[in-house]
């Protein structure tokens, strides 16, 4: 099961929909290559996912990206993003 997700060179710029949604052992990701997309209900249902981090300034994250993920307890984004839209969170039970 795949429990941790880390890409530290610039291999991925775009996460499609649905990428990582129901990877429900999946617990922290991190990118530190420039990620531009991240696309609709990526890790939506990543139940015991608590850690994401990406610090690229400029990510689009679409809407329910985070959808019933209860266990994210923290998420770190680069410094000169201004915001996260609330509806990437759906149903974020915490």
């Amino acid at each position: 099961y795949l429990e941790e997700i880390s890409i530290p060179s610039p291999e991925f710029a775009y996460l499609n929909d649905g990428v990582f949604n129901k990877y429900r052992n999946l617990k922290k990701i991190h990118f530190a290559s420039p990620l531009e997309f991240i696309g609709f209900g990526c890790f939506s249902e990543c139940i015991q996912l608590t850690d994401f981090s990406f610090l690229t300034p400029r990510t689009l994250i679409s809407i329910l990206c985070f959808n019933i993920c209860q266990s994210l307890t923290e998420i770190k984004i680069h410094s000169s993003m201004n915001s996260i839209p609330n509806a990437a969170f759906g149903e974020w039970i915490k």
